[in-house]
């Protein structure tokens, strides 16, 4: 029995009132050859749905996780520890903007 088979019993047999959804979604969205017919994000909306038809009150989409350029080590050290800086509960610093940027949007 394949996997996502597996995961369609469960969701029958458990009726769960909420499914998250979750991906690395930057890298889903670049490659034409993620394994389905259609582009990710329409892909991604579209099982979605079908979870909600299928019963499932509450389906979010939750994802991407962020990415550096470096290291956030590095981004921490070279721009704040090194310059005497505090370091922030928050930053941008050297985050990949397209991924900043990038929106499922529906």
């Amino acid at each position: 029995m394949d996997y996502n088979r597996w995961i369609q019993e469960q969701i029958r047999r458990l009726k769960p009132d909420l499914i998250i959804l979750f991906a690395h979604h930057l890298f889903r969205t670049q490659d034409p050859n993620f394994g389905e017919a259609t582009d990710y994000p329409n892909h991604l909306w579209s099982q979605a749905a079908a979870l909600k038809a299928q019963g499932v009150p509450n389906v979010w989409i939750m994802g991407g996780i962020p990415n550096w350029e470096e290291s956030l080590p590095h981004a921490m050290n070279f721009n704040f520890f090194n310059r005497g800086k505090p370091i922030p509960e928050h930053t941008y610093t050297y985050i990949v903007q397209d991924a900043y940027r990038q929106r499922l949007s529906k």
